[in-house]
């Protein structure tokens, strides 16, 4: 890095070299252009409608939908390894593409809107995906699938 110092009389250049790291994220916000390294963190940081891109293949446990957003997984797959995958009511989640892997251990609980336009796979089929909410969208499910309120597929 160079820097040039100005004084009224005599001009100064001098060079230093500096160390710095850029975080690694995983998750970018696509409005934002910030770069987070969960989930979690990417989602508590999103205004309502925004879109959070993976960036790569990730593994994160207990996920809550605090904001709305839109998750493009842009050909990466989320797995879900443990805990539970949970969208509150008053909340929403569109996945757009890709695999969405909950393993055995894990578990979601839809009681917003869940719109899949990718695959959501249980692993092995076993598990239960408990709606309470709206779980729509043009994606696929695999695995068992508990309905207590509204399922409008190709919405």
């Amino acid at each position: 890095v160079t820097f040039t110092y100005t004084n009224s009389c005599n001009p100064t250049v001098t060079t230093c070299q500096s160390m710095f790291t850029v975080p690694p994220g995983f998750f970018q916000n696509m409005e934002t252009n910030t770069v987070y390294g969960t989930l979690q963190d990417a989602i508590n940081a999103a205004m309502p409608g925004q879109t959070i891109k993976m960036l790569d293949n990730v593994s994160e446990s207990n996920i809550t939908v605090t904001n709305s957003v839109i998750l493009e997984a842009d050909g990466y797959m989320l797995t879900i390894p443990s805990g539970n995958f949970t969208i509150p009511t008053g909340k929403s989640l569109k996945w757009k593409e890709n695999i969405l892997m909950i393993s055995a251990g894990a578990a979601i609980i839809n009681n917003g809107s869940l719109c899949n336009n990718g695959i959501i796979n249980y692993q092995g089929g076993v598990g239960i995906f408990t709606n309470t909410g709206a779980y729509l969208g043009s994606g696929n499910f695999q695995g068992n699938f508990v309905n207590y309120r509204t399922i409008s597929p190709k919405n």
